[in-house]
C-alpha cells in the first residue's frame, strides 16, 4: 500500500485506521452527556425510555422513523438511561461512520481513503451532530453504506451486496424520511448510465434481463423504495375536492393523513398500484436475485416500525403518511430560513471540504476542456440569472423578503441545476469521482430547495462533499512524486501551510482602531502586528524559492540540481 509516497504493509496502514476510529470515538464520548438536553433531543429520549421500560410507542412521522426509539431504548435497557446513554448510539455510529471509506478503497485509493476519514472524524457538523440524539448520524452511515454496496456491485455483480443494499435501505426508511432523498438521486445518477438501455427497452430493442449492474441496480432500488412515493399522488387532491394527504393543522386529521372514506380508498389504491409496478418490475427483470433482497427489505422495515410486531400501524404511517406529511410541511417552511441557508452554514462550518470539492470540479471542467467548462459557465449563469429575477420581484409588505412569480424564477433555476448535474458526465474522471460530483451537487440543490431548513440537516449536505474533497486530496497526493518533493524540501510547503492559513485569517480580519496614536501600547502592539504579518507573507516565499524550485524554471539548490539532471 501507498500512503503519501510511502509504501506501507497493510497491517501498518489497518493500525492507523484503527487508531484513527478509536481517537475519534474518544473525541465523541469524552463529555458526552454533560451537554443540556436540546428540544428534540428530549422528545427522542422520552420516548425511548417509554420503550425501554415496556411502554408502546407507535410510529409519528413527526418525529421520523422507529430506528432511533428502538437503539436508544436498547441503549438504555442495557446500560441505564441517562444523558450518556441517550446519545452513546450517535456516538459509536460517528466513530463507525470514519471506518466505513475502507470499503471503497479500490475507487478512492489509499491516501483519499485515510484523507477522507480524517476529515469525517474532523468535520464539525458530523462531530457535533454525532454526539447529539437526532437521526442524522445514522442517516450519514447509511447512505455511505449504500454507496459501498451500489459500487461493490457494479465491480462483481455478486448478490450479496444486493442484500446490503436492501438491508440498509430498510434501515435508512425506517429511521428517516431523507432515505428518500437518497433514493431519488442514487437512483436518477443510476438512470444516466443506463440511459440507454431504458431506451431501447421502452421501444422494445431489449430486456430487462439484459441491463447492465447500472440499471440492475435501478430496477432494485425502484422495486423497494417506489411505493414509499405513492403519497405523491396528493399533489393533485385539489383538483379532486379530497384530503388525502391532510395539510398541516388540519382539524381532526393527522398531518399527512387521508381524511375520510372515499380519501383512504384512494390512498390505499394509489399505494397499490406504486407496489404492482415497483414489484412487477422487480419479478420481470429477475424474480430469483430480487426476491431474497425484497424479503429482507420488508422484514427488516415492518419489525422496526411496527415496534417489532406490537403497533401494525407503523406499516400504513410508514409507508403513506412519512411521504404526506413532508409533502404537507414543504410550504410550512418551518426555521423560516431563506434559501441560501446552506450557503451560509456551508461556508462557516464546513468551508474546507465545500472549498477543496469546488476547486475540483472547476479543475476538471477546466481540465476536460470546452465539453465541460462551457456548460459550467451557462450553469452558473443560469443560476445567477434565477437569483436575480428573485430579487428584483417586489417585497412582501409583511416580511419584505421578494415575491418571484414561480415560473419566472423556475426555468431558470431548473436550466442552471440541471446543467450543472449534468457536468460530470462531461468530465474525464473515474465514475466513482463522477458519482461524488453528482450527489453533491444534488443533495445541496434538492436540501436548498426543500422547505424545511435545519441545522442538522447539514450533516447529509456535508457528507458527499467531505467525501468529494477526501478522493480530490487522494488524487492529488498520489499524483506528486514524494521521494522528490522530500529530497528539496519540498516539506516546507507542508510546514507553512497551517501558518499561512492563520496569518491569512488574521490580515482578513485585521483593523486599527479609530483614532489611532503611538502613544496608547495597543495601538503599537496593533502596528508591530501588522508588520509581523507582512514579515511572514513576504519570507515564506523567499524561503520555499531558496529550498524549492520555482514553477517552470530552475531556481535555488533545489531548482540547480533538477537543472544539472
Amino acid at each position: 500500500m501507498t500512503v503519501f509516497g510511502v509504501v506501507i504493509r497493510p497491517v501498518h496502514f489497518y493500525l492507523i485506521f484503527a487508531a484513527l476510529a478509536v481517537v475519534a470515538l474518544g473525541f465523541r464520548l469524552y463529555g458526552l452527556g454533560e451537554m443540556a438536553v436540546h428540544h428534540d433531543e428530549s422528545l427522542h429520549g422520552f420516548h425511548a425510555w417509554l420503550l425501554s421500560i415496556g411502554e408502546p410507542h407507535r410510529h409519528s412521522p413527526l418525529m421520523h422513523g422507529m430506528f432511533l426509539f428502538e437503539i436508544v431504548a436498547g441503549s438504555f435497557f442495557v446500560f441505564g438511561d441517562n444523558e450518556f446513554t441517550m446519545r452513546l448510539p450517535m456516538a459509536l455510529f460517528g466513530a463507525g461512520l470514519v471506518l466505513v471509506p475502507l470499503l471503497l478503497r479500490r475507487h478512492i485509493g489509499d491516501s483519499g481513503v485515510l484523507i477522507a476519514a480524517v476529515l469525517l472524524s474532523l468535520s464539525p457538523a458530523i462531530f457535533y451532530f454525532g454526539r447529539f440524539a437526532r437521526n442524522d448520524i445514522f442517516m450519514a452511515v447509511f447512505a455511505l453504506l449504500i454507496v459501498v454496496a451500489m459500487f461493490r456491485y457494479m465491480d462483481s455483480r455478486r448478490s450479496i451486496w444486493l442484500f446490503l443494499l436492501a438491508g440498509i435501505f430498510a434501515l435508512a426508511t425506517s429511521t428517516k424520511e431523507t432515505a428518500y432523498i437518497l433514493a431519488v438521486i442514487f437512483g436518477g445518477y443510476l438512470a444516466i448510465l443506463s440511459w440507454r438501455e431504458i431506451y431501447e427497452f421502452v421501444m422494445g430493442r431489449r430486456k430487462l434481463g439484459e441491463f447492465g449492474a447500472a440499471g440492475e441496480l435501478l430496477i432494485v432500488i425502484a422495486g423497494l423504495m417506489l411505493p414509499f412515493y405513492a403519497a405523491g399522488v396528493s399533489i393533485i387532491q385539489p383538483l379532486l375536492d379530497l384530503t388525502i394527504a391532510a395539510p398541516d393543522q388540519t382539524p381532526g386529521v393527522p398531518t399527512g393523513a387521508p381524511d375520510g372514506t372515499l380519501a383512504t380508498v384512494i390512498a390505499v389504491v394509489a399505494t397499490l398500484a406504486f407496489v404492482a409496478i415497483a414489484w412487477t418490475l422487480g419479478f420481470w427483470w429477475n424474480w430469483r436475485r430480487f426476491l431474497g433482497p425484497l424479503l429482507l427489505f420488508w422484514g427488516v422495515y415492518i419489525l422496526i416500525m411496527t415496534d417489532f410486531g406490537t403497533s401494525p400501524s407503523g406499516i400504513a404511517t410508514g409507508v403513506w403518511q412519512s411521504m404526506g406529511y413532508w409533502i404537507a410541511q414543504q410550504d410550512v417552511r418551518r426555521g423560516s430560513q431563506p434559501w441560501y441557508y446552506y450557503i451560509i452554514m456551508m461556508s462557516i462550518y464546513e468551508f474546507l471540504p465545500a472549498l477543496v470539492g469546488m476547486l475540483v470540479i472547476v479543475y476538471y471542467s477546466i481540465k476536460s476542456g470546452l465539453k465541460s467548462l462551457g456548460p459550467f459557465v451557462v450553469g452558473v449563469l443560469s443560476l445567477v440569472v434565477a437569483l436575480a429575477v428573485f430579487y428584483a420581484s417586489p417585497a412582501d409588505a409583511a416580511t419584505g423578503e421578494p415575491v418571484a412569480s414561480a415560473w419566472m424564477v423556475a426555468p431558470f433555476l431548473l436550466v442552471g441545476l440541471g446543467i450543472l448535474i449534468w457536468i460530470p458526465f462531461t468530465l474525464d474522471v473515474p465514475k466513482f469521482l463522477q458519482f461524488l460530483i453528482v450527489w453533491s451537487i444534488a443533495t445541496f440543490a434538492i436540501y436548498t430547495v426543500a422547505g424545511e431548513k435545519m441545522p442538522w440537516l447539514v450533516v447529509n449536505v456535508t457528507l458527499p462533499w467531505v467525501m468529494l474533497a477526501g478522493v480530490g486530496l487522494g488524487r492529488m497526493v498520489d499524483a506528486i512524486d514524494w521521494r522528490v518533493v522530500w529530497r528539496f524540501r519540498g516539506w516546507l510547503v507542508l510546514a507553512l501551510t497551517p501558518l499561512y492559513v492563520i496569518v491569512a485569517w488574521r490580515l482578513i480580519n485585521f483593523s486599527l482602531s479609530s483614532g489611532f496614536t503611538f502613544s496608547r501600547a495597543s495601538d503599537v502592539a496593533k502596528f508591530v502586528e501588522l508588520w509581523i504579518l507582512f514579515a511572514i507573507v513576504l519570507s515564506g516565499p523567499m524561503v520555499l524559492w531558496r529550498f524549492g524550485a520555482q514553477p517552470g524554471e530552475p531556481a535555488g539548490r533545489a531548482g540547480k540540481q533538477v537543472h544539472e539532471q
